[in-house]
């Protein structure tokens, strides 16, 4: 298996953590470094200085024994020094810094050396030695006495070795590895442990989810604290889990009951088949019979699979362009469609004026005579004969909704039967007259509604009929 550290959330983090971590104490080592180096190079100049301004003060005592301790405990270490006459020629030179050495380094003389401080390389060694020369002014100028002969100083050199500060800087180096490789691994081990403890809740995310599609709907996620993001996220996922399940069990209940419904005309259909294949059919008049029974059961199979496909649909599909409806029109001809058709109930439609031509309302033309076929073919199919059936259209004072209205005065629903009303194949039956439909038109009345962006309310008492309030918006 190859090893892949980017592939996990985890690995990203902590490599990216890492990096960012050894930048920051490489960049922080080098800020120190160079600001360390930059501090001791000037101190070295300003010691050169001092030293030279005691020198020039001391109108050449500093190359007598005395001057050697003022020296040494304003450098603290023994200077370079080497005074040189107004012709350039040496007059006298000094080196305790390297009594030890065979090979001191060559300083060169005043003459070659510039006004700033020169680096002279010791031999052998990784240290150096800073010079710098100064060309005196007639007024800094003194006289020293050199084997016997009196001599005027015009310029000198003073130097200062390095190795103090070489020193230091190996120090600071060395510490700044030493530590640097602690925090370094201080820091990795806490990064480990923190992303192992701070994405524990994304590990259980992702078992739970394992064990939910492994198909255990009931697992949830444990949450701490709702306030942190890993939280929020738990529990947006639990209520998504919770729809899931709840989703599932509607399938699953819904599924039964269709298997249930479809068995029975099955059944029948399958029964006067046997019936006539054994042999149990002689009669002309039986034949008939059963084949009037077995095209019942036939319709009733076809418009169940129909109510269902709409279901799908209604389901899958999102709402269809709005068109204009002259609704007035619509809902007319709708209720003189089964007014033809049912002369044993009293069909009203009472249409609003302030819903007219001029009047332009767009909705989904389809769905809204679907919605009133369903309403009244279920008011007629669960009403006894003579009951009377009205549907009302009106427009609400805003002009933001339109209102239809389908109200009966049939034997009513009960409050619990209000509540079961748009579960799919729930019928009402013995209660509101005789039996028959499939119990799916109001769960198709009331998903047609809410494609539209509407709302559906249903209010009933017993003996005192079924009033349906639909209200759809004008605009969408």
């Amino acid at each position: 298996m190859r090893f892949r550290p980017f592939a996990s959330l985890r690995g990203r983090l902590g490599i990216g953590v890492i990096v960012i971590l050894i930048f920051g104490v490489v960049t922080a080592d080098l800020a120190t470094f160079v600001v360390a180096k930059g501090l001791y190079e000037r101190r070295i100049t300003e010691s050169i200085e001092v030293v030279t301004n005691r020198i020039i003060a001391a109108e050449g005592s500093a190359s007598g024994g005395s001057y050697t301790s003022d020296a040494q405990s304003v450098t603290l270490t023994d200077p370079y020094i080497a005074l040189y006459s107004t012709d350039g020629e040496l007059l006298s030179e000094r080196i305790p810094i390297f009594p030890d050495k065979q090979n001191p380094p060559a300083i060169p003389a005043a003459s070659e050396l510039g006004s700033g401080p020169t680096t002279v390389e010791t031999p052998g060694e990784s240290n150096g030695i800073v010079v710098r020369a100064r060309e005196l002014e007639p007024e800094e100028q003194f006289t020293v006495e050199s084997d016997g002969v009196t001599a005027t100083v015009g310029s000198l050199v003073v130097g200062l070795t390095s190795a103090r500060a070489t020193e230091t800087f190996r120090s600071i180096v060395s510490a700044q590895i030493i530590v640097g490789i602690v925090i370094l691994v201080i820091a990795i081990l806490g990064v480990i442990i923190l992303l192992r403890v701070g994405l524990r809740p994304l590990v259980r995310v992702a078992r739970t989810a394992e064990e939910i599609s492994g198909g255990d709907l009931s697992q949830r996620i444990p949450v701490t604290d709702a306030k942190t993001e890993i939280g929020a996220v738990s529990v947006a996922l639990n209520d998504a889990f919770d729809k899931v399940e709840q989703s599932e069990e509607r399938m699953r209940g819904f599924v039964a009951d269709a298997s249930h419904e479809l068995r029975t005309p099955l059944a029948t259909i399958r029964g006067w088949a046997d019936l006539y294949l054994s042999d149990g059919i002689r009669e002309w008049d039986d034949v008939d019979t059963a084949m009037t029974r077995i095209r019942t059961e036939s319709d009733r199979l076809a418009d169940l699979v129909e109510q269902l496909l709409t279901l799908a649909r209604l389901d899958a599909e999102p709402p269809r362009a709005a068109q204009r409806v002259d609704l007035n029109a619509l809902v007319t001809e709708v209720v003189d469609l089964f007014g033809e058709q049912n002369h044993d109930h009293k069909l009203e439609a009472r249409v609003s004026p302030s819903i007219d031509q001029q009047f332009n309302y767009m909705s989904d033309p389809q769905l809204i005579r679907q919605i009133l076929v369903n309403l009244i073919s279920n008011a007629l199919r669960h009403t006894p004969s003579g009951t009377s059936v009205n549907v009302a259209v009106d427009l609400e004072a805003d002009r933001g909704h339109v209102l239809i209205v389908v109200s009966d005065d049939g034997p009513g629903l009960t409050a619990e039967q209000l509540n079961r009303a748009y579960d799919r194949f729930w019928r009402a039956e013995p209660g509101r007259g005789p039996t028959g439909g499939t119990g799916l038109g109001l769960a198709i009345v009331r998903n047609s509604v809410l494609a539209l962006g509407g709302t559906i309310d249903l209010e009933s008492e017993v003996d005192r009929g079924l009033t349906i309030t639909i209200r759809i918006p004008t605009h969408r």
